[in-house]
């Protein structure tokens, strides 16, 4: 067969290598087992809406403003009741307070947190499953030879809880590089949840 100038030329098919069908599985065991450690983590640390010294009675001052007469906390100008958190508890109203809605929100924050602690720990060159696991280990589990333990996501309810996985967030944006809008964002976003905290992550976003 002789090909002429006006021929067509003859392409090749592109073949794409099969996939093993236990390929497709490993790729959902990691981020299954992060989502089974969520939800382990959420049932073992909630404790209801508000569990916090600083924050008891402001979700409830917040749908009802009429509430807790005479109060001299509870008085609804407190610099923490400008919090975004509390202005959507007023839109939603009466099922802020219900612990079901309060746990199913507070295994989201700890996904959302998981999450960060996961990708900070590629970032810094944990690659392996099992380099990761064992990383998130040290902030999941309480170890005896590690006294300072800190809840990934604190007290049901309240800026704190909400501020923490986005400033995880806002580290693992800092750390990459390049993200430097997307932290700012994220940083301002934390300054509305959490005005008495959220202003260093925001100053820390605008030095990089």
């Amino acid at each position: 067969m002789v090909i002429g100038v006006l021929d067509p030329p003859m392409r090749r098919e592109r073949t794409t290598p099969a996939v093993p069908p236990l390929a497709w599985l490993g790729l959902w065991i990691y981020p299954a087992l992060l989502a089974i450690f969520a939800v382990l983590y959420a049932l073992a640390f909630f404790q209801g809406l508000e569990l916090h010294g600083g924050y008891r009675g402001n979700s409830f001052k917040a749908i009802h403003p009429e509430s807790f007469p005479g109060d001299r906390y509870l008085t609804g100008t407190h610099p923490t009741m400008l919090s975004l958190v509390y202005v959507v508890a007023r839109l939603v109203g009466e099922v802020w307070l219900d612990d079901r809605f309060q746990l199913a929100l507070h295994v989201g924050l700890v996904v959302l947190a998981i999450a960060a602690v996961d990708r900070l720990a590629v970032l810094f060159g944990a690659s392996a499953p099992l380099e990761r696991l064992a990383i998130l280990a040290l902030v999941l589990v309480a170890h005896h030879f590690k006294t300072n333990f800190a809840q990934l996501v604190p007290a049901s309810g309240t800026p704190t809880a909400v501020a923490h996985p986005i400033g995880l967030w806002v580290a693992y944006l800092l750390f990459r590089g390049n993200r430097t809008f997307a932290a700012m964002a994220l940083g301002a976003l934390m300054l509305l949840i959490a005005p008495k905290n959220g202003w260093y992550p925001m100053g820390i976003a605008l030095a990089f």
